[in-house]
């Protein structure tokens, strides 16, 4: 458990992990890194792709991209948690997206992201 009360996920060497990005020079360097540091790297260049690789397997976390062509990052991460709702994803984007929130969500009916965030 973490100080909020969540359960807290603890990586180790034997974590796996599916990176989801269509930037694939973005894909290649965050799998060399994790790689390199004993971790079991999976990769989907979009959407449909990890969907396919997650019904096929459970992976510890799932680092996904916010913005893809196809299906986007946020309808991913949606089929993801009915495919595997337990499933650990990580939403990451390298540009300032906006996304419309119901207004029971949050005050306001807003949400930025900002560029290199992690949520």
């Amino acid at each position: 458990m973490n100080s909020s009360g969540g359960s807290a996920l603890i990586m180790s060497s034997e974590t796996s992990l599916l990176i989801v990005d269509d930037d694939i020079e973005m894909t290649d360097s965050l799998c060399d890194i994790l790689e390199d540091s004993g971790y079991d790297v999976e990769v989907a260049a979009d959407g449909f792709k990890a969907m396919e690789r997650v019904k096929a397997r459970a992976f510890d976390a799932i680092l996904m991209d916010i913005k893809m062509p196809g299906i986007n990052g946020v309808k991913t991460y949606k089929e993801i948690k009915v495919i595997r709702p337990e499933a650990a994803v990580m939403m990451m984007t390298a540009r300032v997206v906006v996304i419309a929130r119901p207004p029971t969500a949050m005050p306001s009916k807003m949400a930025i992201i900002e560029p290199g965030a992690v949520m």
